[in-house]
């Protein structure tokens, strides 16, 4: 993967379950900076020091939903994949 995608930063709606930690672990493993979001903060933020555990020093942190799909160039909602620039109306959070 090239310098420029390791860049990119990927947001996961809903992410603190099985399906966005495997996700994370992932993506982390591959350079990218992941952003974990929830409903609830403090989940998200278990979940990426969850994910810190198995990848000590790995760019991920934890936020509430709306400020990670704002945030993230990628917004996975731990299902499917989309560049923001495709998505013409944020969802519904």
């Amino acid at each position: 993967m090239g310098p420029i995608l390791n860049e990119l930063s990927i947001g996961i709606i809903g992410g603190t379950g099985k399906e966005g930690f495997g996700l994370a672990t992932r993506w982390v493993k591959s350079g990218f900076s992941v952003i974990i979001g929830s409903r609830s903060f403090e989940k998200a933020i278990q979940a990426a020091e969850k994910v810190r555990g198995v990848y000590p020093g790995a760019k991920v942190n934890g936020n509430t939903n709306e400020p990670t799909y704002k945030s993230a160039e990628i917004v996975s909602n731990k299902i499917g994949v989309k560049k923001k620039s495709l998505c013409f109306n944020a969802p519904s959070l």
